[in-house]
């Protein structure tokens, strides 16, 4: 789920490029305007660099805000007398 996350933080700025463009089609295409704008001169540059640094955003608020595991040795499940014992962490010597 994480990468999941910060693709679309990435490829937010340009979704909301293609809406105004769209938008932009729309209503040139209602008033009649021989003026419509044209995608491939669109601010591409800036676009890629907005969605880097959402991206690079999401991962410090992830490194800030998300719980961290505790510091330990990690112990699996385990059966002892006819039950199961779920996983944890022991603390470390």
């Amino acid at each position: 789920m994480q990468p999941l996350r910060f693709i679309l933080l990435a490829l937010l700025p340009s979704a909301v490029y293609l809406a105004w463009l769209g938008l932009l089609y729309w209503r040139a295409r209602v008033t009649g305007s021989t003026e419509i704008p044209a995608l491939r001169h669109g601010p591409w540059f800036w676009l890629i660099l907005a969605g880097i640094a959402l991206a690079g955003a999401g991962f410090v608020a992830v490194a800030l805000f998300e719980e961290r595991i505790p510091a330990g040795q990690y112990q699996p499940p385990r059966l002892e007398d006819g039950r199961i014992v779920p996983a944890q962490r022991a603390p470390s010597n």
